[in-house]
């Protein structure tokens, strides 16, 4: 049996989303990304659309994915 894991990290703050894990060059760490988007699914469940998903190995891999930023 095989299993992917895939990691985001979100923060909201005073209504805006924050999106940890993504950043660009003229980007700083925490903030907003303007392209994300909170939702409800028919199911019920929270999404949020444009959030960056990483697939890790380890939790090793995934801290090192909050710190390199």
């Amino acid at each position: 049996m095989t299993y992917t894991v895939r990691i985001s990290t979100i923060e909201i703050y005073n209504e805006h989303l924050f999106d940890l894990l993504s950043f660009s060059s003229n980007q700083e760490k925490g903030t907003p990304v303007n392209s994300l988007a909170l939702f409800e699914s028919n199911d019920g469940l929270t999404h949020i659309r444009g959030l960056t998903m990483r697939i890790v190995a380890n939790s090793e891999e995934a801290l090192n994915l909050l710190f390199e930023r």
